[in-house]
């Protein structure tokens, strides 16, 4: 590999390795105290938009749809999320799929100086093969007038499913916000997610690409 950033793991992370289980985790770690006996934790509901303030960021969520803040990452769906368990509440087979959308700094870009989209785009690649996922497409383009990243992949098995997500900076700051899902419900959902998208704004946002020092 060319180069290696924590930016592009971390997206490949959100997008195809977290699962609700995952967030399950985050949540059993924050509900034990030194003992080890459990306490009571709680996170913030969303529903309706959501904001950054301090980031100036701002989305529409798909009506209806819900879920929690746990603070980096924030999680919803259609049905919204067990804030015990951190899973789906009961679904049928086309809403089992959530929208994240999570924020992290900057990071710095490591290795040769070199670095173009194509060396980007085959080490995203390369990637995604490594966590059983396939790139479908990534490219750099036009959201509301922002330069974001639009990445799409498919993963499975053991469960086909779809990903797709918009990368966007702000300053000192990558947010991500993505849908992911079983291929039936992705598809179902897909619209709506894009209509969520397209109601995205950022205040001082910058070039993604300048941001990832992309050539």
């Amino acid at each position: 590999m060319l180069f290696v950033t924590s930016l592009t793991l971390l997206t490949l992370f959100i997008l195809s390795e977290f699962t609700l289980a995952g967030a399950s985790d985050v949540e059993s770690s924050s509900s034990l105290d030194g003992n080890g006996a459990l306490f009571s934790t709680s996170f913030a509901n969303v529903s309706g938009s959501y904001s950054i303030p301090e980031l100036g960021f701002n989305i529409s969520l798909p009506g209806g749809w819900s879920g929690l803040d746990l603070t980096s990452i924030v999680m919803v769906s259609p049905t919204g999320i067990n804030p015990k368990t951190g899973v789906l509440n009961p679904s049928g087979d086309q809403d089992e799929v959530y929208l994240i959308i999570a924020r992290s700094k900057v990071p710095e870009i490591m290795g040769m100086a070199d670095h173009n989209v194509s060396n980007y785009e085959l080490y995203m690649r390369k990637t995604a093969e490594s966590i059983g996922c396939k790139v479908l497409s990534d490219k750099f383009v036009k959201l509301n007038g922002m330069n974001v990243e639009k990445l799409l992949q498919r993963c499975g098995p053991p469960v086909e499913g779809k990903s797709i997500t918009y990368t966007l900076s702000s300053e000192k700051y990558i947010i991500f916000v993505g849908l992911k899902g079983p291929t039936l419900a992705f598809d179902h959902n897909l619209e709506k997610f894009n209509e969520a998208v397209l109601t995205i704004k950022i205040e001082n946002q910058t070039n993604i690409k300048s941001t990832v020092k992309l050539k």
